[in-house]
């Protein structure tokens, strides 16, 4: 994706027909061309809907899981946290299929060009990836990983995460029943009833 600036170097190197013979005709001895912008006020719509892209296949093992990319990590200990994937870079979607200038940063600051593949930890992967810059290359495990899960699901297991806190979730009730339960003991036990000394 092009920033405004270097869209706008693009549309200086290389000026239409129109832009040309409009600046030929008024400039001369004595005469200034320049570009006007008057700023414009964006009012914030809250019904505005977001953009309907195409979802870029993630492999279920990773659907719903929370991938951080920290600056405290290095790579390798990233790698050893969430596993390693290859991808392989595409052509953003709405750009040229012609254009041989366009890439991306992979890691350690490389230049990625469409058809490079890179195996990086899981959580770059995911974000080139949902970026749509990159697709995963599946290799024989991952294959293997989701002919499992397909089948699993056709039985009617279910792998879709939850984002409820735990002590919303039905199968963590008997560990908070139990954890309250043993706090309420020991609360007895450590505070002295009416008329006894306290021992601080």
């Amino acid at each position: 994706m092009l920033t405004a600036k270097e869209s706008q170097a693009i549309a200086a190197a290389n000026p239409s027909q129109g832009e040309l013979r409009a600046t030929a005709a008024f400039t001369g001895p004595g005469t200034t061309v320049s570009t006007t912008t008057k700023p414009k006020h964006y009012v914030f719509d809250p019904e505005d809907k977001l953009p309907e892209r195409p979802r870029p296949y993630i492999p279920k093992k990773y659907v719903g899981r929370m991938f951080d990319t920290r600056t405290d990590q290095t790579l390798q200990q990233q790698a050893e946290l969430y596993g390693l994937e290859t991808v392989e870079i595409i052509l953003p979607e709405g750009l040229d299929k012609t254009r041989t200038d366009w890439g991306c940063v992979g890691l350690r600051g490389k230049f990625l060009k469409p058809g490079d593949r890179e195996q990086m930890p899981v959580n770059h992967a995911l974000q080139l990836v949902q970026s749509g810059r990159a697709v995963f290359v599946l290799d024989s495990t991952t294959k293997d990983d989701e002919r499992k899960i397909a089948e699993l699901e056709a039985k009617g297991y279910q792998f879709a995460t939850t984002q409820r806190p735990a002590r919303e979730r039905e199968e963590f009730q008997s560990v908070f029943a139990r954890k309250k339960s043993r706090n309420t003991w020991m609360s007895g036990v450590l505070q002295p009833g009416p008329g006894e000394p306290s021992t601080g």
